[in-house]
């Protein structure tokens, strides 16, 4: 019988420590998104992300995607990422 109860034991303590080292490696989001849309000078909207902890601004793409074999595919860019004219 004290075979079965460390055979259990040992279980438990295995289902502990994975648990233990798989919520070590989850990664927390950086900051928080939030879209603004602005009105350009050609009449249309343009959709921004802003990340506020990092600063970074990104610009939505209208036309993706732009191209049949992009569709095909999936790929092609759905935002591109600016940068300030200092950088």
């Amino acid at each position: 019988m004290k075979n079965w109860k460390d055979k259990v034991l040992g279980i438990f303590a295995g289902i502990g420590l994975m648990s233990f080292l798989m919520g070590n490696y989850v990664q927390q989001p950086k900051g928080f998104w939030s879209m603004h849309q602005v009105n350009e000078s050609s009449g249309t909207t343009r959709a921004y992300t802003i990340n506020s902890e990092t600063g970074e601004v990104r610009k939505l793409s209208r036309g993706w995607p732009s191209t049949r074999k992009e569709r095909e595919n999936g790929t092609g860019m759905t935002y591109v990422t600016m940068r300030s004219y200092n950088d």
